[in-house]
C-alpha cells in the first residue's frame, strides 16, 4: 500500500513537471528537488543517514546568486548573521580545573574567536562547517564539500577520522593540477600530494594529543543524520514565491513607466485600411525548416502619424502596488515566524517599536539560550583540543 501511495505521488509530481516545462525553470527545479527528496526518503530509508546539503547552492543563495533567489535570497544573510552574532558574537568565558589552563585557553580564544565565529556562520549558512586546529595552534576552516568521513571497518556508523581533499590547478598551466589529501585520525595525520595522478609526496605525522583535531560543526542535525541543515532550508519554497512576486511587481512597474501606444478604430474597415497602409510583410525560417510570413507595423511613433477614424492614446497596467505590498508583507511575516527572530532584530521598523520590542525580547533571549546550548558541544570540543594540544590534558569543563 505504501509503494502504491509512493507511485501515485511520483506520478502526480511528474505530471506537474510536464505542465511546468512551459513555465519558469525555477518552478521546475523546485519540483524536481521535491520529488527526488521524497523518493530518497521513502525508498532509501536507513537508520544512519549520510545525506548532505547542496553546499554550493546555499553558498550562492547566501549572496543572492542562486537561481530563483536573486532577490529573496538576500534574506538569508541577515538570518545567518543575526543568529551567529547573538549566539557566539562574544567569546565565551571558560571554566577550567587549572587556572593556568583557563588563562591560556582564554588567550587562545581571544586570538582565534573570529575564525570560530566564521565557522559558526558557515554552518548556519550551508548546514556544515569543518574547523581544523593545527599543530601550531592556528585554525584552518575547510569547505564542507572537500571533507569526507573515515569510518571504522567494524562499524560503519562510527566516524574515526576525516579526509580533506583539495584540488589545486596551476595558475598558468591549465592541464597541470595537484591533489592534496590530508587524513586525520586520533593516531596520526597522513599528508599526501599527487601531481597529475602521480604521487610525489606522503608524510605521516603522529597525533600527540590523542584526539581528532577536526571539529565538525553541524547545524541542527536530525536524529540519525550525520550532517546539518542550512538555517534557511525550510524557507526555500517561500523564498522562491517571494522572489517571483517581487520580480512580477518590478516587471509591472517597468510597464507602467513605458506605456503601450494604443489605436482604437471605430470599425473593422478602418482597421484593415490601417494595416494595409502601414503594414509590412516579413518572412522567418522556423526550426523545422519551414517558413512563416507575418505582418509588422512600419510606424515610428515618435513621428507624426495621421489616421482617419481612430483614437490614439497610451495605456499602462493599473496600479497594483498595494496588493503586492500586502502579499509580500504576509510572506515576510511567515519568514519571521519560521526563523523565530523578532522583527526589530531582523532590522525592520515596527509600528509600536518600544512596546513590541519589550514584549518580544524575553522570548528571543530564551531562543538564543537554546541555540547556545546546541552549540555548546562543538565549542567545548574546540576548547578541549586546544587545551590538550597545549599539554594540559584537556581539562576544560565548559563555557560560562
Amino acid at each position: 500500500q505504501e509503494n502504491a501511495v509512493i507511485r501515485e505521488f511520483v506520478s502526480r509530481q511528474f505530471s506537474r513537471i510536464a505542465e511546468m516545462l512551459t513555465t519558469s525553470a525555477n518552478a521546475l527545479s523546485r519540483t524536481v528537488r521535491t520529488v527526488t527528496s521524497y523518493v530518497a526518503r521513502r525508498w532509501h530509508r536507513k537508520p544512519f543517514d549520510w545525506t548532505r546539503p547542496d553546499y554550493e547552492f546555499w553558498r550562492g543563495a547566501y549572496r543572492g546568486r542562486a537561481r530563483g533567489l536573486e532577490l529573496s535570497g538576500l534574506f538569508i544573510k541577515p538570518l545567518v548573521n543575526k543568529i551567529a552574532a547573538w549566539a557566539v558574537g562574544q567569546a565565551p568565558r571558560w571554566a577550567c580545573e587549572s587556572e593556568r589552563s583557563q588563562e591560556v585557553l582564554s588567550e587562545w580564544w581571544a586570538d582565534h574567536h573570529p575564525e570560530v565565529l566564521r565557522a559558526c556562520r558557515g554552518a548556519l549558512k550551508q548546514g556544515d562547517a569543518f574547523l581544523v586546529v593545527n599543530a601550531d595552534m592556528t585554525v584552518t576552516l575547510v569547505p564542507p564539500d572537500l571533507v569526507d568521513p573515515i569510518v571504522s571497518d567494524d562499524d560503519y556508523s562510527e566516524v574515526i577520522g576525516w579526509r580533506v581533499t583539495q584540488t589545486v590547478n596551476h595558475p598558468e598551466r591549465a592541464s597541470d593540477r595537484m591533489v592534496i589529501t590530508d587524513e586525520y585520525t586520533a593516531e596520526r595525520r597522513i599528508h599526501r600530494v599527487e601531481r597529475n595522478g602521480a604521487r610525489v609526496n606522503e608524510v605521516v605525522y603522529p597525533n600527540l594529543i590523542g584526539r581528532l583535531p577536526v571539529v565538525h560543526i553541524a547545524n541542527q542535525p536530525e536524529d540519525g543524520g550525520t550532517s546539518g541543515h542550512p538555517e534557511a532550508e525550510g524557507l526555500a519554497e517561500i523564498l522562491h514565491r517571494y522572489g517571483e512576486v517581487f520580480e512580477a511587481a518590478i516587471e509591472g512597474n517597468i510597464l507602467q513607466g513605458r506605456p503601450t501606444p494604443v489605436l482604437t478604430f471605430e470599425d473593422t474597415a478602418s482597421l484593415d485600411k490601417f494595416w494595409a497602409d502601414y503594414g509590412e510583410s516579413d518572412t522567418q525560417e522556423l526550426p523545422d525548416g519551414t517558413t512563416e510570413t507575418y505582418t509588422k507595423l512600419a510606424v515610428d511613433l515618435q513621428q507624426i502619424v495621421t489616421v482617419a477614424g481612430a483614437n490614439f492614446e497610451y495605456k499602462s497596467p493599473g496600479s497594483f502596488s498595494a496588493d503586492t505590498q500586502a502579499l509580500l508583507g504576509l510572506m515576510f511575516y511567515l519568514i519571521l515566524e519560521h526563523a523565530e527572530i523578532p522583527e526589530f532584530v531582523f532590522g525592520n521598523a515596527i509600528a509600536s517599536s518600544k512596546a513590541s520590542a519589550d514584549a518580544q525580547m524575553p522570548v528571543f533571549i530564551r531562543y538564543i539560550e537554546m541555540r547556545r546550548g546546541e552549540m555548546a558541544g562543538w565549542l567545548t570540543e574546540i576548547a578541549e583540543i586546544v587545551d590538550g594540544a597545549g599539554g594540559r590534558g584537556g581539562d576544560a569543563t565548559g563555557a560560562v
